[in-house]
C-alpha cells in the first residue's frame, strides 16, 4: 500500500470516527451536547495558546480558558431564557482580569500576551458558545417539528426541574438537534467535496501564498456537493425553506473557505503544519473546526433575522 493511500485511509478512519462521536453527542441529549462542546472549546483553546507560545509569546492559558468556559455557560443559560441579557454586562469586568493578571506575570511582550489571550476567546470560545442557540428553544411547542433523523425532541424538564424555583417565570425548554446537525452536515459536505475534487482535478490555486493545496476546482466542487446536501436536508427538515437552506449553504461556502484560509495564515505565520495531533490524518480540533468558527456566527445572525 502506497504512503498516499495509507494517509487517505488513516484520514478517512479518524474523520469518520470523529463525525460519529459528534453526531451521537449532539443527537443523544442536551447534556452530551453541552459536555462535548465544552470539551471541544477547551481543547481548541489549548491548541491555540500552545501554537501562540511557539512565537515566544505567553498567553494566559488558564485565564483565557476559564473565561471561555464561563462565556459558553452564559450563552447556554441565555439561550434557554434562564438569565437576562443584562447578565452579560458582568462579563466585561471579567475581561479586565486579563489586563490585571498580566501586571503580575512579569513576562516579555505583555500586550502581545494579552492580545493572544483575547484572540483565543474571540476566535474560538465565542463561536462555539453561539452553537447553543442552534439547539435550544424556549418557545412553547404545540406540535413536534419535522425531524430528519426521527429523533424525539427532548424536553429539558428532567435536567432543570430542580432549578426552576430560581426562575421568575415558568419556562418551557426544548432541545432540538436538527438545525445544528444540518449545519454540520453542510460544513462537512463542503470540506469533503472540496478535498476529494481538489486532490483529484485541482489545478488553479485558491491562495498560493497562504494555502497552496486549496484550489478553485475543489471549492467549486465542494459548493456543488453542499447545495446538493442542502436540498436533501430540506426534504426532511422543512421548518426552514429550501431557499433559506441554499442561503445558509452559500454562507457556509464563503465563510468556511475564509475560515480555512485564516487558520492556514495563522499556522503559516508561526511555522506549524497542524494545530495538534488529536485526530490522525487531520491534525487538531482547530483543523477540523476552522470553517465552523467563522461560519457559525454568520449563519446564526441570518437565522435570527429570519
Amino acid at each position: 500500500m502506497s504512503k498516499k493511500l495509507k494517509d487517505l485511509s488513516l484520514r478517512s478512519f479518524s474523520g469518520i470516527a470523529f463525525v460519529i462521536i459528534l453526531i451521537s453527542a449532539i443527537a443523544f441529549s442536551s447534556l452530551t451536547f453541552i459536555f462535548l462542546f465544552l470539551l471541544i472549546l477547551v481543547i481548541g483553546m489549548i491548541e491555540f495558546y500552545d501554537m501562540a507560545s511557539k512565537v515566544k509569546s505567553f498567553p494566559q492559558k488558564f485565564t483565557g480558558i476559564a473565561i471561555g468556559i464561563i462565556l459558553f455557560l452564559l450563552f447556554f443559560l441565555h439561550s434557554i431564557s434562564y438569565i437576562s441579557i443584562k447578565i452579560f454586562l458582568l462579563f466585561i469586568p471579567l475581561l479586565t482580569l486579563v489586563f490585571i493578571s498580566e501586571l503580575y506575570r512579569i513576562k516579555k511582550k505583555p500586550f502581545t500576551n494579552i492580545a493572544y489571550t483575547f484572540l483565543g476567546i474571540i476566535y474560538i470560545a465565542l463561536p462555539i458558545s453561539m452553537l447553543n442557540y442552534f439547539v435550544f428553544d424556549t418557545n412553547i411547542v404545540t406540535a413536534p417539528t419535522a425531524n430528519f433523523l426521527n429523533l424525539e425532541i427532548e424536553p429539558m424538564n428532567n435536567f432543570f426541574n430542580n432549578f426552576y424555583f430560581l426562575s421568575t417565570s415558568p419556562i418551557h425548554i426544548t432541545y432540538n438537534p436538527n438545525l445544528l446537525l444540518g449545519f454540520f452536515f453542510l460544513v462537512w459536505a463542503f470540506d469533503t467535496g472540496a478535498y476529494l475534487i481538489g486532490t483529484t482535478i485541482g489545478r488553479t490555486r485558491l491562495s498560493k501564498k497562504i494555502s497552496p493545496k486549496k484550489s478553485w476546482e475543489g471549492t467549486i466542487g465542494g459548493t456543488i456537493v453542499t447545495f446538493s446536501i442542502a436540498y436533501i436536508i430540506s426534504l426532511f427538515y422543512n421548518n426552514i425553506t429550501l431557499v433559506n437552506w441554499f442561503i445558509i449553504s452559500f454562507i457556509i461556502v464563503i465563510m468556511a473557505s475564509f475560515g480555512d484560509l485564516v487558520e492556514s495564515l495563522f499556522k503559516r505565520s508561526i511555522n506549524v503544519k497542524d494545530s495538534g495531533n488529536i485526530l490522525p490524518g487531520h491534525g487538531g480540533i482547530l483543523d477540523r473546526f476552522d470553517g465552523i468558527l467563522l461560519s457559525a456566527p454568520i449563519v446564526l445572525i441570518y437565522l435570527e433575522l429570519l
